[in-house]
């Protein structure tokens, strides 16, 4: 393995050259801004940092708009839990691009559909209690109906309770 750029090699200045970088400065901008630091660094270990940076940069909006779309194909279904796993694994992803993890990319995969499945299971399972929530609802509204009646009761006040039952969630 290569030796450590000198812009990584301290972190203040990696600071100030992305900080550049994301704004926008020129590569003679930012040797000019690292001279008044008192920082010696090349303009071509610049140029080498900024590829580097741009590069990230784009594999991480890259990583953005992937989660976004895992994400959005679960729809409503999506809680607390579900957020937490695809921020994990987007995480997970993000440090294994940057060279802070070690991860393979058959385990990334792996990680990635686990989490899929898992969302995908919480997903019908959701489904699942919402349709017997109505079911329940429904049959509720059967009995208040016929039973109310079988009492003798008001009409209007059976219909207010049905239409209060039709209106929980």
């Amino acid at each position: 393995m290569g030796r450590q750029s000198t812009i990584t090699a301290n972190p203040a200045i990696r600071a100030a050259v992305d900080g550049a970088i994301a704004r926008g400065c020129t590569i003679d901008a930012i040797k000019e801004m690292l001279d008044a630091m008192g920082a010696e660094i090349s303009r071509s270990a610049i140029g080498r940092h900024a590829s580097k940076y741009a590069d990230i940069a784009a594999r991480q909006r890259d990583i953005r708009a992937a989660a976004d779309a895992f994400a959005s194909e679960f729809g409503d279904a999506e809680d607390n839990q579900s957020r937490l796993m695809i921020q994990m694994v987007t995480t997970l992803i993000t440090e294994n691009v940057l060279g802070a993890d070690e991860m393979s990319a058959m385990d990334l995969n792996f990680l990635a559909s686990a989490v899929k499945n898992s969302i995908g299971a919480a997903k019908i399972d959701d489904d699942r209690r919402l349709k017997l929530r109505k079911e329940a609802i429904e049959e509720a509204s059967r009995v208040v109906a016929t039973e109310g009646k079988k009492a003798g009761a008001d009409a209007g006040a059976l219909a207010q309770i049905q239409r209060a039952l039709g209106q929980i969630k």
